[in-house]
């Protein structure tokens, strides 16, 4: 991801349609599963190899915002036995992960083949964070998120055009409002869900 961004100029130059339209300022990143693992690690988390104690912190400085939706979450004793064998390197520690992010959890989202713990374990990156982040709350959210990886992949236990809409909508409202100041969209986005309570439900800390 950071050589991505270390060849901006050249995409843009090549990319056709492209070019003068980036603004290198504002780069925000989204992960989804373990998607959220890497973005973690880019918004500042570390991660300790338990294997041989090894500490991984590749924080990306330019990356100014972040989506974590159903990301990992802390390893040790939280893994499940099999997660420990899939996941030998997962070991964040999100006590770092200074920049703002948004994770977005399903509530319904329990993992027993990676962790001991319940759905809650794919928020650690904003439980365990310090702030500014927010949490966004899925009612009857699974992994899937109604549909994030599309609607006919296996691993979408909780298909709905209505849970996915409104996970695409609150993410880019909070991106929006991060990159821009003054942008009101994150707030609005929030005042809506306040009427939407079976769709889900916002917590922030500063």
């Amino acid at each position: 991801m950071s050589r991505i961004l270390d060849h901006l100029d050249h995409i843009e130059s090549t990319v056709p349609g492209l070019k003068g339209r980036l603004d290198k300022s504002k780069v925000a990143g989204v992960g989804h599963s373990f998607g959220g693992f890497t973005m973690s690690l880019l918004l500042g988390a570390s991660n300790t190899d338990p294997r041989d104690g090894s500490v991984v912190r590749p924080f990306e400085e330019r990356i100014k915002a972040g989506v974590i939706l159903g990301g990992t979450g802390k390893g040790g004793a939280d893994m499940s036995e099999n997660g420990r064998a899939m996941l030998p390197f997962c070991n964040l520690e999100f006590s770092t992960m200074r920049t703002p992010a948004l994770t977005v959890g399903g509530e319904e989202d329990v993992s027993p083949y990676l962790t001991v713990r319940g759905a809650d374990w794919h928020w650690d990156s904003y439980t365990y964070a310090p702030g500014p982040k927010d949490l966004l709350r899925v009612k009857g959210g699974h992994h899937g998120f109604g549909g994030i990886s599309g609607w006919d992949a296996k691993e979408c236990q909780d298909e709905s055009p209505e849970r996915l809409g409104m996970v695409q909508r609150v993410s880019l409202a909070y991106l929006k409002s991060q990159l821009y100041e003054g942008d009101k969209s994150w707030e609005q986005a929030r005042e809506a869900l306040s009427g939407l309570e079976s769709l889900g439900s916002v917590e922030s800390k500063a």
